[in-house]
């Protein structure tokens, strides 16, 4: 992923994700080919997607879906189904339009949006990022005492988020740590800030397994970073990938990436990481 802006074609693309929490990899994605998705972020309860996000350019967006929709049925079938709200989308195909059944204001509504294929994973992480401050976040240390946002804010910074069940994200975190370390120059360092997602046990058992070379907080249970925890979690494997952020002393994204682009990926991240620092007067 490249830290400067993307064309404005791939800007255009509907950068959403399926589910609240992400959608289990179906056998199209696994073989290379495009999946569907509809376009929304949404959190699943009872048998209802309360929609939480609708993203611009998407299928969602033209066909009419709002923020705080209530999905209960897809082309007739109700959520509660096999594979919920992901599954029903699957199951159809990149161009067709569906019957979403909603609830808004108490009110039924019927709408039929066009499905889209969905884009790389680093394109979808650099929309949802790129160029927007960096969302309040309450922070702990390895113990679980909070840490004061003066003792981390207001210096260029490189945050690796993910959940901590993903043990091969800590193992991207540390070849991250080691590829800013030996960056050339004699500047100013950018930090690097590990927020793993999950309860205090799941942080103290990743640390029992897997040592980060760095600072690692947890990310508050609260409203902060749902995005991050949305987009990190999968409906089969939670936590199967993280974003890779790099932050200017305001506090705004300027480079975000998944941790699954790989060597590219982290070389852009320390890239744009060098550029920040090298312009940054503390």
């Amino acid at each position: 992923m490249r830290s400067a802006r993307l064309p404005a074609a791939l800007v255009g693309l509907a950068l959403a994700l399926a589910g609240g929490g992400g959608v289990a990899p179906a056998a199209a994605e696994i073989e290379g080919a495009p999946r569907v998705w509809l376009g929304i972020s949404f959190d699943d309860h009872g048998g209802i997607a309360y929609v939480t996000d609708v993203h611009p350019g998407t299928g969602a967006a033209a066909g009419g879906l709002l923020p705080g929709d209530q999905i209960f049925a897809i082309d007739g079938r109700p959520l509660s189904a096999p594979g919920g709200l992901p599954g029903l989308v699957g199951a159809a195909q990149i161009g067709q339009r569906i019957e979403v059944m909603v609830v808004r204001n108490n009110r039924p509504l019927r709408l039929t949006p066009r499905l889209t294929a969905r884009p790389p994973t680093e394109e979808i992480v650099y929309q949802r990022f790129i160029d927007r401050a960096l969302p309040a976040v309450a922070l702990f240390d390895r113990h679980g005492v909070a840490v004061a946002a003066t003792e981390w804010a207001r210096r260029p910074q490189v945050w690796v988020v993910f959940d901590a069940r993903c043990e091969g994200c800590a193992d991207a975190a540390v070849r991250l740590r080691a590829r800013l370390a030996d960056a050339p120059g004699d500047g100013p360092r950018p930090a690097l800030r590990v927020v793993v997602l999950g309860q205090h046990v799941e942080l103290q058992a990743l640390l029992s397994r897997v040592p980060i070379l760095g600072t690692v907080w947890r990310g508050d249970r609260g409203e902060d970073f749902t995005v991050v925890r949305r987009f990190v979690a999968s409906a089969v494997d939670p936590g199967r990938d993280g974003v890779v952020l790099v932050v200017d002393p305001r506090g705004v994204v300027r480079f975000a990436t998944s941790l699954s682009a790989g060597p590219a990926g982290h070389d852009g991240a320390c890239a744009t990481a060098e550029r920040v620092a090298r312009a940054w007067r503390p």
